[in-house]
């Protein structure tokens, strides 16, 4: 058996009909071909709970003597882009996950930033920088306290006699 044409199709519409039916049904197949392959995306892209987690196995950040800010920046913010956090100077999210990091009197700190910090300006690199200016400048101060205190410890054992000089004239 032939296939049908219009020339041995009795029920074939005329020729200007046929052509505007066949274009309405190809729109209509691209709209389907456009619907499944939206459903399809979407179905491949995990829900946006499960893109970034908060990190587990965070680094403490308890602002002691020997406590290196910087370095405890850096790990939490590995940590963070393993897991799936954009970890650029404009996010949000990354000061947040860091303050569960913190103990006493380091989260003391973070609480007061936290409050004094308009919302739209609680970034990344807002935080780091003003955990930096905070922590590094006390942790320098506390190392020139140590270095006065020992000063004054040799300074007590040599008698000033030892340390005054004759200059010549």
């Amino acid at each position: 058996m032939a296939p049908a044409t219009r020339k041995n199709d009795p029920d074939a519409p005329p020729g200007g009909e046929r052509q505007a039916e066949l274009e309405a049904q190809l729109t209509q197949l691209r709209a389907g071909i456009t619907a499944l392959q939206a459903n399809n995306q979407a179905q491949r892209q995990p829900p946006l709970e499960s893109k970034a987690r908060v990190p587990s196995g965070l680094p403490k950040f308890k602002a002691k003597r020997d406590d290196d800010v910087r370095q405890w920046l850096f790990q939490v913010e590995t940590l963070c882009r393993i897991n799936g956090h954009n970890a650029t100077d404009d996010n949000y999210t990354l000061p947040w996950i860091a303050g569960t990091a913190m103990e006493e009197p380091a989260s003391g700190w973070f609480l007061f930033w936290a409050s004094k910090t308009p919302a739209d300006m609680q970034t990344w690199r807002r935080f780091t920088g003003d955990a930096l200016a905070h922590f590094e400048a006390s942790n320098y101060q506390a190392v020139l306290r140590q270095k006065l205190r020992e000063l004054r410890r040799w300074h007590r054992r040599v008698p000033l006699e030892v340390l005054v000089i004759d200059l010549p004239r």
